[in-house]
Parts: C-alpha cells; structure tokens; sequence
C-alpha cells in the first residue's frame, strides 16, 4: 500500500485464518446470488484516523491527543474506534454492486445486509450491526 490514505482492497498479506474465513464464505454468497465486494480490506494507521476524524469536533479530538485541526464535524460519522480490525489485516468491509457489468465495482451501500451477516456468522465472522452493516470481522 503505497498511499496511506488509499483505499486497499488487495488480499495480498492478510492474515491466513481470516482470508480461508472470507474465501470460504464467498462460495457461499455467490451460491445465493449475493453480488457483493469487498470496498477495503486492510487499512494503514494514518487511514484509520482519518476516518476517525470524521464527524468529531476538535473539542473531541483533543481528549484523544489528536491535533484540532483535523476536525470534520459536518462529516458523516465513518468509524468509532482507533484500535480497527483493518489495522491488523483481520477485517473487511463489504459491499453490494450496482453496476451490472463485472469489470466495473459500483459501491452501494444497501443491499441484503441482513442475508450477508448470517452467512458470515457461518464463518466464523460478526458484524457490528446496527452501527456498521458492511463491516466483518473475525469472532
């Protein structure tokens, strides 16, 4: 990953248990006709922040010895922890196409999430629904 800031959604690197886990339960989701993909799957430190800078005020980012000027309250609110899954290769966030051409990835962000998280609690995964549908993790 070149960019800390890029989105990275390469499976080169990841952790050996977690990539079985997903490559496992994509069989699964094909199998229902989920057209689902995975947006990011690792993420750099300085990324998480970013994203953690969302919505917050400086006021708050003060209390987490984070500079005032990284405040974006007007934001929607993006994550709720620095400490990420992503952070050590053990998350992904997934997502359902809207693009009905396969070379072409359009992200969209509804789908049946609901259907997505009972399969990946078939492998061992959890999402952290209500507050994050697209996110999963090992348990």
């Amino acid at each position: 990953m070149t960019n800390p800031l890029a989105i990275d959604n390469s499976t080169a690197n990841l952790d050996p248990v977690f990539k079985k886990h997903v490559e496992e339960m994509w069989i699964d989701l094909r199998a229902e006709w989920l057209d689902c993909f995975i947006f990011e799957w690792r993420r750099s430190k300085k990324r998480q922040y970013m994203l953690f800078w969302k919505w917050r005020t400086a006021a708050t980012l003060k209390k987490y010895w984070v500079p005032a000027q990284y405040a974006d309250p007007s934001a929607k609110r993006v994550t709720w922890t620095l400490q990420s899954k992503h952070i050590e290769w053990k998350a992904i966030d997934v997502v359902f196409d809207a693009n009905p051409d396969p070379k072409i990835k359009v992200p969209r962000w509804s789908g049946n999430y609901k259907r997505l998280i009972e399969i990946a609690a078939l492998h061992w995964m959890r999402s952290l629904a209500p507050l994050e549908l697209a996110h999963l993790e090992l348990k």
